[in-house]
């Protein structure tokens, strides 16, 4: 399997206003270029929610820090190992 892994970063907003917590996520993509899924992930409504105090926190996207091809690549290793790689 080949495809697009992308690190993305996400801040919480509670009532409009920034927290200092971040969610980081590895999002995977099967195809698109890294412009392609940066824009897609851009054009994505922010998960959000009410909490226990009835105040919406939401959760929008701050940064992509990286996007790079994965391949599904397992390779011997002379221990045995199987190894994932990344591009």
């Amino acid at each position: 399997m080949n495809g697009i892994l992308a690190i993305v970063a996400y801040r919480c907003e509670v009532a409009g206003e920034p927290t200092e917590s971040i969610d980081i996520q590895v999002r995977y993509f099967e195809s698109g270029t890294a412009r392609e899924i940066e824009d897609r992930l851009r054009s994505e409504a922010p998960h959000s929610y009410a909490n226990d105090r009835n105040e919406i926190v939401s959760w929008p996207l701050i940064k992509v820090t990286c996007c790079r091809a994965f391949r599904d690549a397992y390779r011997r290793k002379g221990d045995g190992w199987l190894h994932h790689g990344m591009q």
